[in-house]
């Protein structure tokens, strides 16, 4: 039974001759047992049992294996094996591979039993270094008896054997025999028990690896390392330290990937530990003392990360030692950050803020408040020690990392924000003062504004809003200091920022003290407008500015309860009286509103405060509709208003929005009972339809139904605007009323027929909201009845400009697709021909819309059902539209073509595919359809084959058709000749660098570096330091024999001239083709110019046997050139001369 056997038939068969194989996908497996069954009928006339298969495939491997010898032939390694033409290594890869397809339908006692001989077969197999191909096929029966069986075959003796081999497959195995051993390895050790009891041959195998490591062979450790850190995790505590012993000597050997991977896996062990060790404190610790240099890129990112991983594992298990190793790890983790190399600085500095993230505490910050508030010296508290290693950061040692150490500070003050309360803000900020204002410094450079603002943000948050406008003041003019005498800092910035970056703060700061700067620059700029008016207007920019950061304070204030009644009436006023803050004031209090309301989980403290602001909205309210509804308003402010009157309607009681709605409803009545004056009152009416909308949700029935009658003659308005607010209101009393559909849904279907929705742009979205949600009552109201009224809308809104409005149509198209399927003796077919055919008969843009409702449901159909009996009734669709004359529907006819050929098999194509060709040729020589045409045609050639395919091209297609599939052919062999050539210039062109390692010494020959001291691997580096060149030094600089210093000026000038020679030489002699062309040009030029009949006296002379005077300038292409027209005019100067200067131009 071989592979090659077998691949053709795999291509025919669709399901297995025996249902106990019924788990297979993969028609070549199928194809193999079904092979196997033949054969074994044939030979005895009986169907063997699950055993019995796999016990003949077990006696056919285990022959082939006694054939091969002590070793197999490593003449041809094939890795895929299509290419080996041995028929005993091809049957025993087919025999495998049976054996792993069989082992699915056994049981585990089976396998358990069967174990012992399979495993010794495996493990023989393996030590005679088969072929990659036959490796992955032991490898994978492996998998498959691990996985069908339990634990108890680890209590055999082969399965410790069996399980060495596979270990040491991935040391020495290929790179896919590698990756496929690991991913056994991992889920063998998923089982504790496994784990336990394989833990000591893991143990064995890797150490012994790891201590006969060298710098000459390192590779066999690198393999290791890469699947202990896939298992590490699961090991028992001892290996895991004699792991760890023997690993922490890898970084002193100076391999630079060794030390990657050695990183990489003490990450590894931190990251997959479910449970703390002690031994996680003596690796941080070792970890530290291999600290790498900062020259070696990848080592430093690598241990960068495993302290990072390292402090969280520490935090989980023992935060208080974790805070205490704090500044330990900071004073070695920050100086890195003075390298200039943004990787190591970026690893670095994402290391330091987590550790400063999970090692911070609340019992630390109030051990510094506690020592600060006591005037004890708080330096040699934690958090004192941290602020002493940090601040460095700022100086200008550290500026080209200043980027990340304001990242640093930014995640510091986020910590210390989760640690402390407001009560602790005025302590912290008599030591962050110095902090802050260096940072508000750097906000000066435009490199570093974006940095400065989310460090500030961090700290406006720790400290408050009122602390912080302490530390950097804004001081406006005339208010707060003399125009002609500004202080140094003014922090008019500020102003962006708070309102990018204010939360969570307090309106009795905007009340007590932002107003009142408001009110003093409000009437400074009016007592100063005529004599400056330039300052008066600054000062008005100012306080509008001031204002502009109210909506930043109503994003959750805490102290909504106490201060909202002292804001809500100036509030109301200025909304009321000032048109300039008349929005900003409104999108507070909906901002305000809105928040809390939304809110999924309401404490006490969000409830407190809607239910104060709700006691003023029978104040807010009346005055809001009494604004939206007269002329003072600007057209951008209305929707501002209507959002706020929506958020107080949210919130407002029950009888204040019934009140309010009556009175909305009683002057709609009587302006619509007044039919003589309806065009002047057509304004209004739209106002009080507008502002009815945000009230559909808080009415009750009666008030509903009223609101239905009252907008029901205003939707067959033929003002068009009013029209689609009309529909507006219906649809939001259909979303939250269910009693409209199921009572109302025959009068709502009868305006939907009476309604043109073509007529009024804007109202397909509510018209398709309607339809939508009367369908959902459809299996109480008679599905069938409604989507004959409907389904043309539907299908037409299918090809709708709006995104919504298309995407909501062809929602409901597959929903009656899954409805139809789902219902008893219906389907989607019977779908299709009721309701999606009569779109066919209509005009172009319905049936373009049909056609693709159709390619939709096809899609869906593919996805969820059988899409069979589908295409069966499609096909000649699409093939009879492809003669339509209009472009609309041969588009979309082109489109349910391709999807009605991509999803057909190749019989159906056999029959239909002459009709589907010949129409689609049709096309070829339209430009605006070759694509199109070109993919059909691709999947047609690559399921038919062009043999077939060629029988049924019309003869005056052929070259055409011909011609595009070799073209598709050379785009191919293109695609694949770029493919290679890239990869092989990767290859070749891949540096070879010196490898090796360098000890970075002193400066001078009497430092000494001490390799017993704890850092002293920081000096150990991979790539070669910078050093003098010693050969040029010597050229230049020399001593005398009484040992003075002799500069050899006379060498170096003769060499520096014979250079210059030679180049001079070489240039004069590379005289190239364009050179000549310009000389002769130049030549032709003096020669013919005119120059020699010029007299002395002016004007021409006729020479004796010479031409009549005349001149003759060559063109040259080269004069067309805009920075040449200067020379050009000199050179045609003195013949055209007398011209003037308009001839010359």
């Amino acid at each position: 039974i071989t592979t090659e056997t077998t691949c053709a038939k795999s291509m025919e068969i669709e399901e297995p001759v025996d249902t106990k194989f019924a788990k297979l996908k993969n028609g070549h497996e199928i194809a193999l047992v079904q092979a196997a069954q033949e054969f074994l009928l044939e030979k005895t006339q009986k169907t063997p049992s699950d055993v019995g298969y796999f016990g003949f495939f077990f006696k056919s491997a285990g022959e082939c294996v006694k054939n091969v010898g002590d070793r197999f032939s490593t003449l041809d390694d094939d890795r895929d094996g299509f290419s080996d033409t041995n028929l005993p290594n091809q049957r025993l890869r087919a025999s495998l591979r049976l054996m792993n397809v069989v082992s699915a339908s056994l049981s585990s006692a089976v396998i358990s039993r069967l174990f012992p001989q399979v495993s010794e077969l495996l493990i023989e197999l393996l030590k005679k270094q088969p072929p990659v191909y036959i490796s992955l096929e032991v490898i994978g029966v492996c998998r498959c008896i691990y996985e069908y069986s339990n634990s108890s075959i680890f209590q055999h003796n082969s399965s410790v054997d069996l399980f060495s081999v596979l270990l040491l497959s991935t040391i020495e195995g290929k790179p896919k025999v590698r990756r496929k051993s690991i991913d056994i390895l991992d889920q063998i050790f998923e089982d504790p028990f496994t784990a336990t009891k394989l833990s000591k041959t893991v143990q064995k195998i890797a150490v012994n690896v790891i201590v006969n490591c060298n710098q000459a062979n390192p590779t066999p450790t690198l393999y290791i390392l890469q699947c202990l850190k896939s298992i590490v995790g699961n090991l028992q505590v001892m290996t895991k330290k004699k792991l760890c012993e023997a690993i922490l000597r890898l970084p002193t050997i100076g391999n630079p990937i060794l030390t990657v991977c050695t990183m990489n896996f003490f990450a590894a062990l931190f990251e997959s530990s479910e449970e703390y060790n002690k031994l996680f404190v003596q690796i941080l610790n070792a970890i530290f003392d291999h600290q790498p240099h900062a020259l070696d890129l990848d080592p430093m990112v690598a241990y960068a990360k495993a302290i990072q991983q390292g402090f969280i594992s520490l935090s989980e298990g023992d935060p208080e030692l974790c805070s205490r190793k704090l500044d330990f790890a900071l004073r070695k983790l920050v100086p890195i950050l003075q390298h200039n190399n943004r990787m190591v600085n970026s690893a670095v500095s994402r290391t330091i803020q987590t550790i400063l993230e999970v090692g911070l505490n609340e019992e630390i910050v109030q051990e510094y408040l506690n020592c600060v508030r006591n005037m004890d010296d708080f330096s040699s508290t934690i958090l004192g020690k941290i602020f002493k290693r940090l601040q460095p950061g700022l100086t200008y040692t550290y500026h080209s990392s200043w980027g990340y150490v304001l990242d640093i500070f930014g995640s510091f003050f986020s910590s210390l924000t989760k640690c402390t309360t407001s009560a602790d803000a005025t302590t912290l900020s008599e030591i962050l003062y110095t902090y802050i204002a260096d940072i508000s410094q750097l906000h000066k450079a435009k490199k570093w504004v974006k940095n400065c603002e989310r460090v500030l943000s961090s700290a406006l948050d720790l400290l408050g809003i009122e602390i912080f406008l302490q530390i950097l003041p804004i001081s406006f003019p005339f208010v707060h200091h003399d125009p002609s005498d500004p202080p140094e800092e003014t922090h008019i910035w500020l102003l962006p920022f708070l309102k990018e970056y204010l939360k969570c703060s307090h309106l009795g700061y905007f009340y007590s003290t932002i107003m009142p700067i408001i009110t003093s620059l409000e009437n400074t700029s009016s007592e100063i407008a005529h004599e400056k008016p330039a300052y008066a207007k600054t000062l008005m920019i100012y306080a509008f500015q001031l204002w502009d950061i109210f909506p930043s304070f109503c994003q959750y204030p805490v102290d909504v309860v106490e201060f909202f009644p002292k804001l809500a009436k100036p509030l109301c006023d200025l909304i009321l009286e000032n048109k300039e803050y008349r929005s900003i004031i409104s999108i507070g209090l909906t901002d305000l509103i809105n928040l809390y309301f939304k809110e999924e989980e309401k404490n006490d403290i969000v409830n407190e405060s809607l239910n104060t602001i709700s006691q003023f909205s029978k104040n807010f309210l009346p005055n809001l509709f009494n604004l939206y509804t007269s002329d003072v308003l600007h057209m951008e402010e209305r929707p501002i208003i209507l959002k706020t009157i929506g958020a107080f309607v949210t919130i407002a009681p029950g009888n204040v929005c019934g009140n309010l709605f009556n009175t909305i409803g009683k002057k709609l009545v009587s302006l619509l009972n007044d039919p003589q004056n309806l065009s002047e009152n057509i304004e209004e009416i739209n106002r009080l339809t507008v502002l009815s909308i945000p009230f559909v949700k808080r009415l009750n029935k009666k008030n509903a139904l009223l609101l239905y009658t009252t907008i029901r003659p205003l939707i067959q308005s033929n003002d068009p605007n009013l029209q689609k607010k009309s529909f507006k209101v219906l649809s939001k009393l259909c979303q939250f009323h269910d009693f409209m559909i199921k009572e109302k849904y025959t009068e709502l279907l009868d305006i939907l027929d009476k309604t043109d929705h073509y007529k009024t742009q804007g109202i397909k979205n509510f018209r398709i909201m309607i339809i939508e949600k009367i369908l959902e009552y459809t299996n109480e109201l008679g599905r069938e009845g409604i989507l004959d009224r409907v389904i043309l809308e539907i299908i037409l809104c299918t090809k709708e400009i709006n995104s919504k409005v298309r995407l909501k149509a062809s929602d409901i198209i597959l929903e009656q697709v899954d409805y139809f399927e789902k219902m008893e003796g219906e389907n989607c077919l019977s779908f299709i021909q009721k309701f999606l055919y009569a779109g066919l008969a209509l005009e172009a843009e319905i049936v373009a819309a049909t056609l693709y409702s159709i390619s939709l449901v096809l899609d869906h159909m593919k996805r969820e059902y059988d899409v069979d009996d589908v295409l069966d009734d499609v096909s000649f669709i699409g093939v009879k539209f492809l003669e339509s004359p209009y472009p609309v529907i041969q588009t979309q006819a082109l489109d349910l073509t391709r999807k009605i050929v991509k999803f057909s098999s190749r019989d159906r194509l056999l029959e239909s595919g002459k009709d589907i060709i010949f129409n689609v040729l049709g096309f070829g020589r339209q430009s605006r359809y070759n694509r199109d045409v070109k993919i059909i045609l691709e999947k047609l050639i690559r399921k038919l084959g062009w043999d077939t395919m060629k029988k049924m091209v019309p003869s005056r297609y052929i070259k055409f058709v011909n011609n595009h599939r070799k073209s598709l052919e050379r785009e191919k062999r293109k695609q694949k000749k770029a493919k290679q050539q890239y990869l092989e210039n990767n290859v070749s062109s891949t540096p070879s660098h010196e490898t090796g390692t360098w000890i970075l010494e002193g400066e001078d020959d009497d430092s000494v570096l001490d390799f017993l001291a704890g850092g002293a691997t920081k000096n150990i580096v991979s790539s070669l330091p910078k050093v003098m060149d010693e050969e040029s030094s010597s050229d230049d600089i020399g001593y005398d024999e009484d040992g003075r210093l002799v500069l050899q000026e006379e060498s170096s000038e003769e060499s520096s001239s014979e250079d210059f020679g030679s180049r001079k030489r070489g240039r004069e002699e590379d005289d190239s083709e364009a050179n000549k062309r310009r000389k002769v040009s130049e030549e032709l030029t003096g020669k013919y110019s005119g120059a020699g009949y010029k007299a002395k006296s002016g004007g021409d002379k006729k020479g004796k046997n010479k031409f009549e005077p005349y001149a003759y300038i060559p063109l040259n292409p080269a004069q067309l050139n805009k920075r040449r027209r200067h020379v050009v005019h000199k050179n045609y100067a003195p013949i055209i001369k007398s011209g003037g200067k308009k001839n010359q131009q």
